[in-house]
């Protein structure tokens, strides 16, 4: 035993716990300095993280799926926000492993029913719960497509519907530029060139563009099959363009296979004076074997 004086008090302490208490400290101040410090956050990444950007470049594909499950996708308004909840496929818990990808967690497409398009981006503010500000202009069946991706999991869209009531919103407002269409039957690449003229348009989310395609409609657009987010590239460019910078231009073209002949819904996106400009056309895929219109 070891006798513990204090001011107006005594007290008895067992000495191995003394001896014990003192090893610790020991040992802490020693590892202290001998002990790696912490990595900064963010520096350890998921080692199948990298297969986001080509999940098929290791030389040797991995034994074992070590993909997350498909997510879930429910939305709601609720006092002037669109609302998302994210779910595990597999547990039904909060999804709150979404990276970064083109600059955003979501990008969100919603498209009214009589084909209005918003191209948005919600803000986390809980586990698996994302808003965005949203006022329907119309009542009807709106299609909500969110792209995500998820760490280890690769990318993902998750698509749903939601039927509002007109609350007085307004539609994004769209502007025609002049646009070029080399269209090709279902099954062959097709190019949508947007020209501007001058070369003055600035990257918006890491892209030169943004072309958003919709179809084949045959009734409502949200029973649309086909959804597709396509971009143009930056050219030249390895890193994140500046977005201040308005050098790039004048044509902004764009690659795409449409799968299925049929009517499709296009929009058209690039940034200009620091705001989007939304261009809306209908293309027209013919079957294969026949010539384009």
């Amino acid at each position: 035993m070891v006798a513990v004086r204090r001011p107006g008090m005594a007290a008895l302490v067992p000495a191995s716990g003394a001896v014990a208490a003192l090893a610790v400290a020991v040992t802490a101040v020693t590892l202290s300095w001998s002990a790696p410090p912490l990595p900064p956050p963010g520096s350890v990444l998921d080692p199948t993280a990298a297969g986001i950007a080509d999940p098929y470049g290791a030389a040797r594909l991995a034994p074992v799926d070590g993909s997350r499950p498909p997510v879930n996708l429910a939305a709601e308004t609720r006092d002037g926000d669109l609302r998302l909840a994210l779910t595990d496929g597999s547990t039904g818990h909060p999804v709150d492993d979404l990276l970064v990808h083109d600059s955003a967690l979501i990008h969100l497409v919603v498209v009214s029913p009589v084909g209005r398009l918003w191209h948005l981006h919600p803000v986390r503010v809980a586990p698996g719960d994302h808003r965005v500000k949203f006022t329907a202009p119309e009542q009807g069946r709106y299609a909500v497509t969110a792209e995500i991706a998820r760490r280890g999991g690769g990318r993902q869209q998750l698509r749903t519907t939601i039927t509002l009531e007109a609350a007085g919103g307004t539609a994004p407002a769209t502007k025609d530029f002049g646009v070029e269409r080399r269209i090709a039957p279902a099954g062959s690449p097709s190019t949508i060139t947007a020209r501007f003229g001058t070369r003055d348009q600035q990257p918006w989310l890491g892209m030169a563009g943004h072309m958003i395609v919709v179809g084949p409609v045959t009734s409502e657009i949200a029973d649309a099959p086909i959804w597709a987010h396509v971009h143009a590239m930056v050219p030249g460019r390895q890193n994140r363009p500046d977005e201040s910078v308005a050098a790039f231009g004048p044509d902004v073209p764009f690659t795409y296979t449409f799968p299925l002949p049929g009517r499709y819904l296009v929009w058209v996106q690039a940034e200009r004076g620091y705001a989007v400009r939304t261009a809306p056309m209908t293309v027209d895929i013919p079957e294969p074997g026949r010539p384009a219109r």
